[in-house]
């Protein structure tokens, strides 16, 4: 147990993420989970999106949604080939800073690409020295350090754009997130600070339905707040959602 930023959950790391897969079979997928909230697959499915409000982040997950699996660090490889330290030195300058004890240790970095790239272009001869595990779980937003802190992310849903559409609760927004760039694109402002979910619909799904919640306003917030727990519905973004997929499994 340990200290959380949400009052609601006072034991924090003890949820986990499952798969249900069609035959009924469930499976943890990922550990550590305080709560589970939004989640979003690009239109490829190989990128799962995710939020555990407690984390205050979005995040995104590599996933194999044949294999009903996320991408583990441990799972993702890439070698790096050294001669020796000499060669790390004639190179160590383009690639930032990766030290030299980082490459004995294996420890992962960012850079591992552009590295790997380098001693390709030299020509390098393939002497392996050191594989690297790189995790493929990575923050898309983080709301602390974009100072929307205490409001967190809440329910999410994807456009046909690509971008996210998050829940931000405490903040009377819906924030709308581009992937790609980690930046906020758009927003929409409620009447009413407890914005909890999103989803598209209407018969060309270009209008967004969010919902709000009354819960942890006081009686001051509820008179200046009228419409807290209602559902909206938003038009004229420019922009459309995907259908919804149906879920199908065996219960034998």
């Amino acid at each position: 147990m340990g200290n959380t930023d949400v009052p609601e959950n006072p034991l924090p790391y003890l949820g986990s993420l499952y798969h249900l897969a069609e035959d009924g079979k469930v499976t943890r997928v990922l550990d550590k989970v305080s709560i589970s909230n939004g989640l979003a697959w690009s239109e490829d499915r190989r990128t799962f999106y995710y939020v555990d409000t407690c984390e205050y982040k979005l995040e995104a997950f590599t996933c194999d949604l044949e294999k009903g699996t996320l991408a583990r660090e441990e799972e993702q490889h890439r070698t790096i080939w050294l001669w020796d330290r000499a060669d790390w030195e004639a190179v160590k300058c383009a690639v930032g800073e990766i030290s030299w004890d980082t490459v004995l240790t294996g420890e992962p970095h960012n850079d591992v690409n552009t590295l790997t790239t380098i001693l390709q272009d030299l020509q390098y001869q393939h002497v392996p020295h050191r594989t690297y595990a790189t995790s493929e779980r990575r923050t898309i937003y983080d709301y602390r350090a974009g100072g929307l802190y205490p409001a967190f992310p809440d329910g999410l849903t994807i456009d046909t754009q690509g971008r996210l559409w998050v829940a931000c609760f405490g903040a009377a927004k819906v924030h709308c997130i581009n992937p790609r760039s980690g930046k906020i694109e758009d927003s929409v402002t409620l009447p009413t600070d407890h914005v909890t979910s999103v989803t598209f619909g209407g018969r060309d799904l270009d209008e967004l339905y969010v919902t709000t919640t009354t819960k942890r306003l006081n009686k001051e917030q509820l008179a200046a707040q009228p419409s807290a727990g209602a559902v909206f519905r938003v038009t004229g973004l420019r922009t459309k959602g995907r259908p919804n997929a149906d879920c199908k499994f065996c219960t034998k």
